[in-house]
């Protein structure tokens, strides 16, 4: 059995996907759009901590602008876990957490774009799995290089 959520529940965002509205199951631009996202490199990061958790955090926060401090903290102390080769001080992590909020006080908070154009968007509602959004986009690359062709 499912229960509802508290009133002190917070949906956390890792990107701005849920601001473009999709009709029908997905839609294509070739043009691609910027997204907003919080990336985990896959492989263990030795060199540019600090890059790292500047970009995670400004997007994190800017997604997230309800979230304290504290949770944010809370949420960063995970991440630190998974990309880091040698992980990152708390007083650091606080350290950077504390930069973000004051731009995001000063209203100058600004989101790191990710660096590839997305140009596919699907429907969340729709439900789809990693297999079926990846035969759509195989199915729609294939549409296009016949078309160009």
């Amino acid at each position: 059995m499912c229960s509802q959520p508290d009133a002190s529940y917070k949906r956390i965002r890792f990107n701005n996907l849920d601001q473009f509205e999709v009709n029908g199951q997905y839609e294509v631009d070739w043009k691609g759009k910027q997204i907003v996202k919080c990336f985990i490199p896959a492989k263990k990061i030795s060199d540019g901590r600090n890059s790292f958790f500047l970009a995670y955090t400004t997007n994190f926060v800017y997604l997230n602008p309800s979230l304290t401090k504290e949770e944010v903290f809370r949420h960063l102390k995970n991440v630190n876990e998974a990309p880091c080769e040698k992980q990152f001080e708390h007083y650091r992590l606080r350290k950077v957490i504390d930069s973000i909020f004051k731009q995001k006080e000063d209203g100058i908070l600004k989101p790191i774009y990710y660096n590839k154009l997305r140009k596919i968007f699907y429907n969340v509602e729709e439900k789809l799995t990693r297999e079926e959004k990846r035969d759509i986009c195989i199915s729609e690359i294939a549409k296009k290089r016949t078309t160009e062709s």
